[in-house]
């Protein structure tokens, strides 16, 4: 049955015990299969035929069936939450769209540093156990700020990134 690729997860909810087989067109692109295939996934399928065409035309296509390995399933992979840093006009500080941390324009950051650190440490406590995985506990921070905050805030805001050794802290949009 052909399908459109929005449909597919809710296809697959409604019948879960029916089997997947793809047979693309040979001139579509690998994105666009992958987009098929983490859709099937998503829909709680376990494997995934393919249909494969010979290599020569005298035999008919073959049928090659994959397991999903490496697709998150949304009911496993949940990352933990990412840590929100605002910056704000004046270049105050806020954690998590909330409380007051400090003065961006203090280059030591220590409060933001400390508080990074600690999260950083409790969550690779937690991959080095084994208790989660690193795409669930890894720990990455979004920063915003107002448009018209002074660059030397967000560069204390990176600073104290660094010095709290977290890998992925992204900065506003400059686009």
């Amino acid at each position: 049955k052909e399908i459109a690729l929005r449909d597919i997860r809710a296809s697959l909810s409604k019948f879960p015990e029916k089997k997947v087989l793809l047979r693309p067109d040979e001139g579509i692109s690998f994105s666009v299969l992958q987009e098929v295939w983490i859709e099937v996934a998503i829909g709680g399928q376990v494997e995934v035929a393919f249909e494969v065409p010979a290599s020569s035309g005298n035999r008919p296509p073959e049928q090659l069936t994959l397991p999903f390995t490496g697709i998150p399933r949304p009911s496993t992979f949940k990352p933990m939450p990412r840590i929100s840093v605002e910056i704000g006009e004046l270049g105050d500080v806020y954690l998590n769209g909330g409380s007051l941390i400090e003065d961006g324009f203090d280059p030591d950051m220590k409060e933001l540093t400390s508080l990074l650190r600690r999260e950083r440490e409790l969550r690779d406590q937690m991959i080095h156990s084994g208790r989660a995985s690193r795409e669930v506990a890894e720990l990455f921070v979004n920063i915003s700020c107002h448009p018209t905050t002074e660059y030397r805030a967000l560069a204390n805001v990176f600073n104290a990134c660094l010095a709290a050794e977290v890998n992925h802290f992204y900065p506003p949009n400059f686009g």
